[in-house]
């Protein structure tokens, strides 16, 4: 399985390399830059991180005309990495590999197995400022009220597919949006989305919705999702995988 996966990847970055041939002025810098393309994937295991980020800081330089400031390369690594849990904690739901490289309008855009293309946006759901001084009380405590993480996912969802509709946003009608929790876990909250909401998010434009918790993942090395739209991936996606349990 592992040698399949592998070389599912390298298909995929060859596919990808083709098509950024068409892609106009991003594409040829990033095929200027490698000889391979730098593709994230949840099994890349033939493109190294270090060359990853090279290319993006190159792609970021070139596209703006000046140097990444240390604020924005901290964005972007920061990024990265949610993206890379991301991708594997989708997998993990859903079986279907994305392979996507950085972007800003979404911040990832890619494909699918199947070759469609797809986007990815990934924003993060802060606690309300009202109730921050609790966490400086209770540092270690997840403490989000879940009406409060409901309320915010909404807000989010409607503000990002305002931003989806203008016209430099790239796959508007393909758009992966992922909402990230670090104070709140999903197994704890999950109650408070109610079946017959889902429904709801349907009214926007993305093609996905989901919830992912980050508030273990230094514990276990990986994250959970909760599915908001479409509805065949509705609810709390628990991991269940052997030997799954917390370093230390």
């Amino acid at each position: 399985m592992d040698g399949y996966n592998r070389e599912r990847d390298f298909l995929w970055m060859e596919m990808a390399s083709r098509k950024l041939k068409d892609a106009g002025d991003d594409g040829k810098k990033w095929s200027l830059q490698n000889n391979r393309l730098p593709i994230y994937s949840p099994r890349n295991s033939v493109v190294s991180r270090d060359r990853v980020l090279n290319a993006i800081g190159h792609l970021e330089t070139t596209r703006r005309g000046k140097a990444l400031s240390d604020s924005d390369t901290g964005k972007k690594l920061v990024e990265e990495e949610d993206l890379r849990l991301f991708l594997e904690a989708y997998d993990y739901v859903t079986g279907d590999s994305l392979c996507v490289l950085p972007s800003e309008r979404p911040d990832f855009i890619g494909w699918r197995s199947n070759g469609d293309p797809v986007g990815i946006e990934i924003t993060a759901i802060v606690q309300d400022p009202a109730n921050v001084y609790r966490k400086t009380i209770i540092p270690d405590e997840k403490h989000m009220e879940p009406s409060n993480v409901l309320n915010s996912s909404w807000a989010a969802i409607k503000e990002k597919d305002q931003k989806r509709a203008k016209v430099d946003w790239k796959h508007p009608d393909h758009t992966i949006l992922v909402l990230r929790l670090n104070e709140a876990r999903l197994r704890d909250i999950k109650w408070v989305f109610d079946p017959s909401l889902k429904y709801e998010y349907a009214s926007f434009g993305f093609e996905e919705i989901w919830l992912a918790d980050f508030c273990d993942f230094e514990a276990y090395g990986d994250i959970e999702l909760f599915g908001l739209y479409p509805s065949r991936w509705w609810g709390y996606h628990e991991r269940f995988e052997p030997g799954r349990k917390p370093f230390g």
